[in-house]
């Protein structure tokens, strides 16, 4: 019974607390995506290149991402090297492609104010 007591009143305690904070308005994030085209190889060329997509003005990045877009008809030689935040404000995917035909890449970054 005393267990009993003790969890009622910490719960209420807690119920007291949580009301008198203020309460906190959701910060909208924002998906900022752009899509580029990956060149293919040309002879023994090959090599990477980056690709950067940036942030509103006045926001930050806070994550990104990528997506290799793969053409049916093609198989995917697109190999990502490295997906990391390029500054404060934008993400950069750097990629290379071992196809002769160009691909698609879209780049993403997750913003908030």
């Amino acid at each position: 019974m005393r267990y009993l007591v003790l969890a009622l009143c910490l719960v209420g305690s807690l119920a007291l607390i949580s009301r008198s904070l203020p309460a906190r308005a959701a910060v909208p994030s924002q998906v900022v995506s752009r899509q580029f085209s990956v060149p293919g190889i040309k002879g023994l060329n090959f090599r990477a290149s980056s690709y950067t997509v940036a942030c509103a003005g006045g926001q930050h990045v806070t994550g990104g991402g990528y997506r290799v877009q793969q053409n049916p008809k093609n198989v995917t030689n697109t190999g990502i090297i490295s997906s990391y935040p390029a500054s404060a404000s934008g993400w950069t995917v750097r990629a290379f492609n071992g196809n002769t035909k160009p691909e698609a890449l879209k780049v993403y970054a997750l913003c908030s104010p």
